[in-house]
């Protein structure tokens, strides 16, 4: 839903937390409406209530998490083969010069 992603923006401008005054501000809507959706979000676990350290309430939204893809290596039949050797030999720094990086 629309309000649910404005928070999230907001939140992650502000490092991840909102007041309900802030998410107010965000979503242009009186305090007592914001309040009523972030304690609705947080019944269904989609954001965390945290105390601070001055005893204010915050809502803490969880940073999406995404998983990376799996990365597969290429598989070298003979024609790459060749490729590979190629490349290894134009990599490879001309005679008496080490390469960058390497100590020796």
């Amino acid at each position: 839903e629309a309000q649910v992603s404005t928070l999230r923006v907001g939140a992650s401008a502000r490092g991840g937390a909102l007041t309900v005054k802030e998410a107010a501000q965000l979503l242009r809507v009186p305090e007592a409406q914001a309040d009523a959706l972030l304690t609705e979000l947080a019944i269904q676990e989609k954001v965390q209530q945290e105390l601070t350290d001055q005893g204010g309430l915050v809502y803490r939204f969880e940073r999406l998490r995404v998983a990376p893809m799996p990365v597969r290596a290429p598989s070298v039949g003979a024609s790459q083969a060749g490729d590979i050797e190629e490349l290894e030999a134009i990599l490879e720094p001309p005679p008496g010069q080490r390469k960058r990086g390497v100590a020796g």
